[in-house]
């Protein structure tokens, strides 16, 4: 089952989904990349900031996008995130 965060704005739009094997960045913004997708392996750094950005570093490359504390579907994502990244990396 994939999880999902989207956030938009005006000026871009943002989703984070979440998958069991890997997990699919979308940027607005971004239009080299706009869609893509990334191993757990791959994550440097997984940050969430004060204002609640959370922040995915893959590379050179810096995935962040808004989250909402008060939404237990954004909580469930960053779990799974983070989950995911320790399994592939064999962390903890």
């Amino acid at each position: 089952m994939a999880l999902k965060i989207k956030h938009s704005s005006l000026m871009e739009s943002k989703v984070i989904v979440v998958k069991p094997a890997h997990f699919v960045v979308t940027d607005s913004s971004n239009l080299l990349t706009g869609k893509t997708i990334h191993d757990y392996r791959e994550v440097d750094a997984v940050l969430m900031g004060d204002d609640f950005v959370l922040s995915v570093q893959f590379g050179d490359e810096v995935f962040a996008i808004q989250t909402r504390p008060d939404k237990p579907r954004h909580q469930e994502v960053i779990e799974a995130l983070l989950a995911n990244v320790k399994a592939a990396q064999g962390v903890g």
